[in-house]
C-alpha cells in the first residue's frame, strides 16, 4: 500500500475514535447491563439498558467508515480495522449479548473483552498516528479543488513482470481514454499521481467532468452485468424444471448476445448524448472505441478490479474586482461542483460489482476476443 494513503487512513481511524468514543459507549452498555443483572424486573433500569444500546447503535451506524471507497476499504481490511469500527463492532456487541441472553453477567464479561480488544486496537492507532506526525511521515490525500480516479487492481503472482504490468496499464488506458475524450475533449491525458504494489493501487488526476463520465460509465456497466446475472439465474431455475424447453433455448440464445448488444447500445447512447463535434467519422470511431472501453471495464470489475472516483470542490474565492454577475457565476459553479462531489460520495456502491464473475466471464471473453487489438 502507499505510505501516504496509509497515513491518511490511520488519521481517519484516529479521528473516528475520538469523535465516536466507542469505548465509552460499550462501557455504558456494560454498566446498564450490570444494573439489569442486579435488579431483575426493574422497568426503568431495563429502559436505561435499551437506551444505551440504541445510542451505541446510532453512533456506530452513522460512521462514514461503514461504507469506504475500495482502496480505503482494502487498507482497513489489511490491518483488521473493520471489526473495531462501525457496524461490525456493533454486530459483535449484539452477538455477545444474544449469546448470553439468560445470563447478563456473562454478557457483561463478553462485552468487557470486546472493549479491551477495541481499546488495544485504538491505542495502537493513536500511537502510530502520533509517531507518523512527529516523524513527518509522508501524508497524502485530496486537497480542495482536486479530483482523482482510483484503481485497485488484483495482483496475480504469476503475472508480475514489467511486460505484464505494461499490458495491464495499456488496457486501462484504452478503457479510460475514450471516456476522457467523450466527456472532456480538452482534458489532458490521465496522469498517474500514486502507484503502489501488493495489489496495484493507482490514483490518476482527472477533471470533475471526467469523474462524472467514469462514474456514469462504470455504474451503467454494472447495471448490465447485474442484468446478465439475473437472466442467468432465471435460465438456471427454468432449466431445472424443463431441461429441453424451446423457451429456454431461446433465452440461452438471447443471453449469449445480451452482453455484446447492451454494451454496444450503451456506447452508442453515451456518444449520442455527449459528443459535440461535427465529424461524423470520428463520432462513429468513438462509438467503436467506447464499446471496447466499456467491455474492458466490465471484464476488469467482474474479475476483481475496483474503480473509485472522488473530488473535493475548490473553495469559493471572493474577489473585489469581480462584478456581481461574475460572483453569481462563481457561486453557481461552486454549487455544481459541490453537488457533484456529494453525489459521488453518496453512490460509492454504484461502482462496485457484487456478483459472480463466473456468470459473465465467458460472455465478456467472447466480446473481447472479437474486438482484440494488438497492444
Amino acid at each position: 500500500m502507499h505510505l501516504g494513503r496509509f497515513h491518511c487512513a490511520i488519521e481517519q481511524l484516529h479521528i473516528y475514535y475520538k469523535s465516536t468514543n466507542p469505548i465509552q459507549h460499550i462501557q455504558n452498555i456494560i454498566n446498564s447491563l450490570n444494573q439489569v443483572a442486579a435488579n431483575p424486573g426493574h422497568l426503568e433500569i431495563a429502559k436505561n439498558y435499551t437506551n444505551s444500546l440504541e445510542e451505541c447503535r446510532i453512533t456506530l451506524e452513522s460512521s462514514t467508515l461503514n461504507n469506504p471507497r475500495p482502496i480505503l476499504k482494502n487498507i482497513l481490511k489489511s490491518i483488521k480495522a473493520e471489526e473495531y469500527i462501525g457496524n461490525k463492532l456493533f454486530d459483535k456487541i449484539k452477538t455477545a449479548i444474544a449469546s448470553h441472553s439468560a445470563a447478563p453477567s456473562l454478557a457483561s464479561q463478553a462485552l468487557t473483552n470486546i472493549q479491551r480488544d477495541t481499546q488495544a486496537f485504538f491505542n495502537n492507532i493513536e500511537s502510530i498516528d502520533n509517531c507518523f506526525g512527529n516523524l513527518e511521515v509522508e501524508y497524502d490525500d485530496l486537497s480542495a479543488g482536486e479530483a482523482e480516479i482510483g484503481l485497485l487492481i488484483p495482483r496475480n503472482e504469476n503475472q508480475s513482470t514489467l511486460k505484464d504490468l505494461s499490458k495491464e496499464f495499456s488496457q486501462w488506458n484504452k478503457a479510460l481514454s475514450p471516456i476522457v475524450e467523450l466527456y472532456d475533449p480538452d482534458a489532458k491525458n490521465l496522469q498517474i499521481k500514486i502507484c503502489s504494489t501488493t495489489d496495484w493501487m493507482v490514483y490518476l488526476s482527472a477533471t470533475p467532468v471526467v469523474l462524472l463520465g467514469v462514474h456514469t460509465c462504470v455504474k451503467r456497466v454494472n447495471l448490465i452485468l447485474n442484468e446478465l446475472i439475473e437472466t442467468r439465474e432465471l435460465i438456471t431455475k427454468l432449466s431445472k424444471r424443463k431441461p429441453s424447453s424451446p423457451a429456454i433455448e431461446m433465452l440461452e440464445s438471447e443471453h449469449s448476445e445480451m452482453a455484446s448488444e447492451n454494451i454496444r447500445k450503451l456506447a452508442e447512447e453515451l456518444v449520442d448524448e455527449r459528443y459535440t463535434g461535427t465529424d461524423d467519422g470520428r463520432k462513429n470511431e468513438l462509438k467503436n472505441a467506447m464499446t471496447q472501453a466499456l467491455t474492458t471495464v466490465a471484464d476488469k470489475i467482474s474479475t476483481g478490479a475496483s474503480i473509485e472516483v472522488r473530488m473535493i470542490p475548490p473553495p469559493l474565492e471572493k474577489s473585489q474586482d469581480n462584478s456581481e454577475l461574475d460572483a453569481q457565476d462563481e457561486m453557481q459553479s461552486q454549487s455544481s461542483l459541490t453537488e457533484l462531489a456529494n453525489n459521488l460520495d453518496g453512490d460509492i456502491d454504484g461502482l462496485l460489482f457484487n456478483g459472480s464473475s463466473l456468470d459473465v466471464k465467458a460472455l465478456l471473453e467472447n466480446i473481447i476476443n472479437k474486438n482484440q487489438q494488438p497492444d
